[in-house]
């Protein structure tokens, strides 16, 4: 759990971030993957709440709340994948410029750096 991203998104009234799921090395060849970046809309949970309101069981339940709506920005997943989760997200920017004009500059990237989306969304604001 990385209360610290549970925590931002609790406080937080914002739709839209981007993530950083870590790259998974193989048991079997030992070839590490790159960090996958990913554009997504937190589950529906409370949200807007004061950093003293948060209790355990808010965290809990957002931290193994399923994202599916999600778009991964980094490699050629289809969309929506299942099986995702806030536990995944190891880094997390919150999206503040327009949607539209983020995301068509977002696909054309393909970078593994959520830095590198990061500065997109700075110079879009």
């Amino acid at each position: 759990m990385n209360i610290n991203i549970l925590t931002e998104i609790l406080t937080s009234t914002d739709e839209y971030y981007i993530g950083t799921k870590r790259g998974v090395t193989t048991n079997i060849t030992q070839e590490k993957y790159d960090d996958e970046v990913i554009f997504f809309s937190p589950p529906r949970v409370k949200r807007g709440l004061d950093r003293k309101d948060i209790t355990l069981r808010d965290l809990e339940e957002l931290d193994n709340a399923p994202i599916i709506t999600n778009i991964w920005l980094s490699n050629k997943y289809p969309p929506f994948q299942y099986g995702l989760s806030l536990s995944d997200i190891f880094q997390l920017h919150c999206i503040s410029s327009n949607i539209h004009d983020f995301l068509k500059e977002a696909f054309n990237l393909k970078s593994s750096d959520i830095w590198e989306y990061q500065k997109i969304d700075e110079k879009l604001k």
